[in-house]
């Protein structure tokens, strides 16, 4: 990868405007994903002096800066207390200690990278992404944006709600990229479920969530449930694993996530 420029940003509005000013200018965040943008950069633009790295909270939200490293989030005690342990699990699974001490929140969001292991969790916690320009918008809305937006990601918001987790990624090796993965949140009010590396990006199961949270006695409708996941989500070939194995690893996961967030709320 080559970089013919570099830009050390003073502000958002500075670092918008450098953004704007060439159509292959790109935000750096830890770029440790870089390489699977572009190939090629005019001028990387330098946020570090932004003050984006903190991790705050309201009464409602806990607000992640886009700057933060995983591992800050990974070990950030109060947000995965609320998330019963939900980030730090889907974390811990992510190459080393120093990889995930590099890489940060925004530029594992703003690739919208299939493989990725934090995008699941996210969704099932109702995560929002705020934008510079454009402003606030759900995980799942940008996720499912044809276009990468020419705006910069300032922050993440999880809200506040407890409940029981379950996540489970199925790697060939530890530190390989996930052949599946699966998150799972159960609130008060519902059971959120998403899949991720279908090889597709994490998207929401809606139609079984739909089952679930409408059908008291779900063990009845095992079969219904799988159908309906099955037909909904996408599950494909890739290097990493066959159709075939991800639908039935889908199938297993699903099920045993279930019982286990159901288990843990005796």
């Amino acid at each position: 990868m080559k970089i013919q420029q570099y830009h050390r940003a003073t502000s958002l509005e500075d670092a918008y405007n450098v953004l704007h000013a060439g159509s292959n200018n790109h935000i750096l965040g830890g770029a440790l994903w870089l390489k699977q943008i572009a190939k090629e950069i005019d001028t990387a633009i330098d946020l570090q002096d932004l003050n984006l790295h903190e991790i705050e909270q309201t009464e409602t939200h806990f607000i992640i800066g886009s700057m933060a490293t995983l591992y800050r989030l990974e070990t950030a005690q109060a947000v995965n207390e609320w998330c019963d342990q939900l980030i730090k699990n889907s974390m811990q699974h992510i190459m080393g200690v120093a990889f995930r001490n590099t890489a940060t929140i925004g530029g594992s969001i703003i690739g919208r990278y299939a493989f990725s292991d934090l995008l699941g969790p996210l969704l099932v916690l109702n995560a929002e992404v705020e934008f510079y320009r454009a402003g606030k918008m759900t995980l799942e809305a940008f996720l499912n944006e044809r276009r990468m937006p020419q705006d910069i990601l300032v922050a993440v918001h999880i809200p506040k709600e407890r409940g029981q987790s379950f996540f489970k990624k199925v790697s060939n090796t530890r530190l390989d990229f996930a052949v599946l993965n699966i998150a799972m949140f159960k609130s008060k009010k519902e059971i959120r479920i998403a899949f991720g590396s279908r090889p597709g990006v994490a998207a929401l199961a809606k139609e079984a969530m739909k089952i679930i949270n409408q059908t008291p006695s779900w063990q009845e409708q095992r079969e219904t449930l799988i159908n309906a996941l099955l037909e909904e989500l996408k599950f494909g070939n890739n290097q990493r694993g066959s159709e075939a194995y991800r639908k039935q690893l889908a199938q297993t996961y699903l099920i045993r996530g279930i019982e286990e967030v159901m288990h843990n709320d005796r």
